[in-house]
């Protein structure tokens, strides 16, 4: 029986649980600042990326849709995260608790990148991953490191736009904003090129582990369109080479 939907497969689940903790944990330290010389960056800047390195290996090897699923489930993941926070907020504290305005602050902070950090990520996701799986039927498959490279170039400098508009609320300073995200895109583009090997090499062995390598012709890539079944794809059991 040839496997098309995604709960036929062994590894997707676990591709997708790892891909939506990237993603909300990167929105959870988002306002720790970190410097390295005269250079600024957030905290989540360094786990953002494998957020797209797991979205990646899942739309080279179960297409488009499959990443389509993830990039949905951990929008909801993110608002059930979020919105348990503010329920949390608003809870009464002990007066023995020593700090429950800093409590109040950082997590307090983390609604607000929750809001425009979700909101930035699914618009890149879904840009990261359409121009992979297309780029992918142009190359015959070909090249994956170079396509995950440029679709990750495009999805993040779009999340980073989304972030910019939220940054206002968070950091006063324009100049230092934009300073910052300069910073942050550089730096993820670095992390997609080191990522791009290892993630040639893995999606290479999840291929032959799960005997399918998709290509997604036909298929609706509709971002509103929820669907568990792989679509109209052709699915082959021969692998070339280590891209």
């Amino acid at each position: 029986m040839i496997k098309t939907s995604p709960r036929q497969f062994k590894y997707f689940a676990c591709l997708a649980m790892l891909a939506a903790t990237a993603g909300i944990t990167s929105a959870d330290v988002i306002h720790k600042l970190v410097t390295f010389g005269p250079f600024l960056f957030t905290g989540g800047s360094f786990i953002l990326p494998l957020f797209f390195f797991f979205i990646d290996i899942i739309a080279e090897v179960y297409g488009y849709q499959a990443s389509r699923q993830v990039i949905w489930a951990y929008f909801l993941c993110a608002l059930l995260h979020a919105a348990s926070i503010a329920v949390v907020l608003q809870m009464p504290s002990p007066l023995s608790q020593n700090h429950p305005d800093y409590f109040n602050w950082v997590f307090g902070q983390t609604l607000i990148a929750a809001m425009f950090g979700t909101l930035g990520i699914l618009v890149g996701l879904f840009l990261n991953a359409l121009f992979l799986t297309k780029w992918k039927i142009m190359t015959r498959g070909k090249y994956f490191w170079l396509r995950s490279i440029g679709s990750t170039a495009i999805g993040e400098i779009v999340q980073l736009a989304v972030f910019c508009i939220g940054g206002f609320l968070i950091y006063p300073s324009l100049i230092q904003l934009i300073e910052m995200s300069l910073s942050i895109y550089v730096l993820r583009i670095c992390f997609a090129v080191v990522l791009s090997f290892p993630g040639t090499l893995v999606v290479n062995i999840i291929k032959r582990a799960e005997g399918v390598d998709i290509y997604d012709y036909g298929t609706n890539f509709n971002p509103f369109k929820w669907s568990l079944a792989s679509g109209r794809v052709e699915v082959v059991d021969k692998f070339s080479s280590i891209n």
